[in-house]
Parts: C-alpha cells; sequence; structure tokens
C-alpha cells in the first residue's frame, strides 16, 4: 500500500492508494478550512464538514445551483425526491447538525443526530469532464462511502454504497479578491451497497428525515 503526503492551500490530508483505481481520503483534524481551489479539496472538505457537523463549511461548498438526486430505485421508500434543491439540502443539513428532530418515512419521531463517521474512497484514475449532456460544464468522480451516524437515543445508521460528485469552477470573494474554485454543482446518490450494507439505509435515506 502506498501513501502520499500532500498539502493545498494550507490543508493537509493524506492519500492512501487501495489500489489502482481506488483512493482513501483521509482529512487531518487540524488543518483548516480554505478555498477549494482544487478537485479534491472540495472532497477534502466536504469529509471534514459532516465528520465536524460544521453546515457553513458544508455550504460554502455548494453552487447556487446545486441539486441532490437520491437513489432512483429508493425514492419510493424514503419518501423524498426525486431530488433536492439547494434550499431543501440546506435545511436538511442544518437540522442534522444542530441536534434537531427529524420524521422517519412512515412518520415516527427521529432522534437527532448526535455523532457523524464519514469516509469517502475515490474510484477510477481521477476527475473527468465526460459527463451526461445534463452536466456538461462540470467534472465528476465516484465515490465509495463509509458513512455511520449515532442518534441520541443510541440508533445508529451504517451507511455503505456509492456517489457521484459533479464539481462545476466558480469564484470566491476573499478579502476582497475573486479567487478561483470548484463547487459541488450536482450530487448523485447511487444508493446502498446490498452486498456491504448492515443496514437499509443509504446517504439519501438519512438526509431525508432531516
Amino acid at each position: 500500500m502506498k501513501h502520499a503526503l500532500f498539502v493545498f492551500v494550507g490543508v493537509l490530508f493524506l492519500i492512501t492508494a487501495c489500489s489502482e483505481d481506488t483512493v482513501r481520503v483521509v482529512v487531518e483534524p487540524a488543518a483548516p478550512f480554505e478555498a477549494a481551489a482544487t478537485e479534491d479539496l472540495v472532497v477534502v472538505h466536504l469529509v471534514k464538514a459532516w465528520n465536524e457537523l460544521n453546515d457553513p463549511e458544508y455550504v460554502r461548498l455548494l453552487d447556487d445551483e446545486f441539486v441532490f438526486f437520491f437513489a432512483p430505485q429508493e425514492v419510493e421508500d424514503i419518501g423524498q425526491g426525486p431530488a433536492w434543491d439547494r434550499t431543501r439540502d440546506v435545511q436538511s443539513v442544518d437540522n442534522m447538525f444542530n441536534s434537531q428532530p427529524g420524521t422517519r418515512p412512515n412518520g415516527d419521531p427521529q432522534a437527532p443526530v448526535q455523532t457523524i463517521v464519514l469516509e469517502l474512497i475515490a474510484q477510477g484514475p481521477g476527475w473527468t469532464s465526460e459527463v451526461p449532456d445534463e452536466f456538461t460544464g462540470t467534472v465528476a468522480r465516484t465515490f465509495e462511502v463509509e458513512l455511520s451516524v449515532t442518534y441520541t437515543n443510541g440508533d445508529i445508521s451504517e451507511v455503505s454504497g456509492r456517489q457521484e460528485f459533479y464539481l462545476a469552477p466558480a469564484q470566491e470573494s476573499i478579502d476582497g479578491e475573486d479567487v478561483d474554485v470548484f463547487r459541488l454543482k450536482y450530487w448523485r446518490d447511487l444508493g446502498r451497497d446490498e452486498v456491504k450494507s448492515t443496514s437499509r439505509d443509504s446517504w439519501g435515506s438519512v438526509k431525508g428525515r432531516f
């Protein structure tokens, strides 16, 4: 197993090569949030924001035209979707990260989130501009997700599955200057891994409760 240490714009993270076509993203906890000047930094900050329940930094990563797509095969069970716009997604994450209760698809109350442990493993050789026509102008990459969400009542959602992230170039104003960055414009939940999953939860089904 190969290891390489990278520093981008003051953010320290470890890239662990699991195989020729997979890359594990491990974030250094003490690293600060900086402008996401590269595609990889968007993902690094996404992992860090979810693990730290930091909704302002998560929102900072989203394009103004952001859309979250639920896994089509799970829409009926989740009772949400088929897609959320930026406003609805931000509302859900704000509720999750700030100890607000939710509602399960059957109407039962969902206890607030206590902790989140997120890990992403990049698939394939890198980011690609070969995307479906509806996502033209973005670059994409698929990630395996391992997500553990613990609720205040002791329940745990264990999520294994795949996600597709589509990033678009943008600008961010920092100290009065416009800086080139990337933003998460489209996020497709591909659903849970039926082999690895220990529960019926997907990332979309967890978000859909809040």
